[in-house]
């Protein structure tokens, strides 16, 4: 499932975060590959269901999920222009 991304955006408590691109037209997500120790498959969903009712403008959208075996991903929008919290702490490589 992420044999493909070689560039980290970032560590989480729930697991790390990466740039991807979708094949079929190029557009670059920004991929959380989940801690599978930290997730059950109920909270999965939940969360899921939570993370899809949320739409803001200043909220990253999320796209979809995606999962194989025990692994499990959510993929966002990608923010070329970093996270808001390096913005916040003046940290441009966060």
């Amino acid at each position: 499932m992420i044999n493909s991304f070689k560039e980290a955006l970032g560590q989480g408590g729930y697991g790390s975060l990466y740039k991807g691109e979708l094949k079929h037209d190029g557009y670059f997500v920004a991929v959380k590959m989940m801690n599978e120790s930290n997730l059950n498959v109920g909270d999965f969903i939940n969360d899921l269901a939570t993370i899809g009712k949320t739409n803001h403008v200043n909220v990253v959208s999320f796209l979809g999920f995606c999962t194989e075996g025990t692994k499990r991903a959510l993929v966002y929008e990608f923010m070329p222009n970093g996270s808001l919290e390096s913005f916040i702490y003046n940290d441009p490589m966060r």
